[in-house]
């Protein structure tokens, strides 16, 4: 845990699909591996090579809509 003095910072990368997002953060993490990426949820499909849980969370519109309710 971290000490009351000490202040985390969050940043939010933002931007359209298809930008570059996922790739950015993954050389960030290169280069500083005390970095936390936030795991989302989409109701997009998986795109290849992206994994349930580790890229995103992949809902359908249904499931998606019972979790904000929830």
């Amino acid at each position: 845990m971290f000490s009351s003095e000490e202040q985390q910072k969050i940043y939010v990368i933002s931007g359209p699909s298809g930008v570059g997002k996922d790739t950015l953060m993954e050389e960030l993490i290169k280069r500083n591996s005390d970095l936390h990426i936030a795991i989302t949820a989409t109701t997009r499909p998986p795109r290849s090579l992206e994994l349930q849980a580790v890229n995103h969370y992949f809902y359908d519109v249904d499931e998606f809509n019972k979790l904000i309710k929830k």
